[in-house]
């Protein structure tokens, strides 16, 4: 089976504007960044295995980074993720102009260096997610 991935390389992000924050007062995250982990020495991904995505968010109003990883598999369409410490899951799905969409499938968690945050969900305005490719630096 070839390569499907080189794991690592891929990184995307959205930062939203005031103008959209101002017309979607319910969504919390102003700043998301979706990336690949790559693991020294590590082989490139084929279809069949189980890989690590990060997560990092920013709340609207606070510079304050929240992360957390996901192992993902990859799907028809792209991918299907679940969050470590039972922070959730959410399903990448490649887009024909080069962008990606994040849907999560209810709630999500992640962790801050003192405190964590919820969002997502029922009646949320962060649910789904459009971002583009960016240039992230490796982890």
């Amino acid at each position: 089976m070839p390569p499907v991935a080189d794991i690592g390389d891929t990184c995307f992000a959205r930062t939203y504007s005031p103008a959209h924050l101002a017309s979607h007062r319910l969504q919390k995250i102003r700043r998301i960044v979706l990336t690949t982990v790559e693991r020294r020495g590590s082989k490139p991904v084929l279809a069949k295995d189980v890989f690590e995505m990060m997560v990092g968010v920013q709340q609207r109003g606070s510079s304050r980074w929240y992360y957390n990883f996901a192992e993902c598999r990859f799907r028809k369409n792209g991918y299907s993720c679940n969050l470590e410490s039972d922070g959730g899951s959410f399903n990448v799905t490649d887009r024909s102009d080069g962008t990606v969409r994040l849907a999560t499938t209810g709630s999500v968690r992640m962790e801050g260096l003192q405190d964590s945050i919820e969002f997502g969900g029922d009646g949320s305005d962060d649910n789904i997610f459009v971002l583009g490719p960016a240039a992230c630096r490796k982890l």
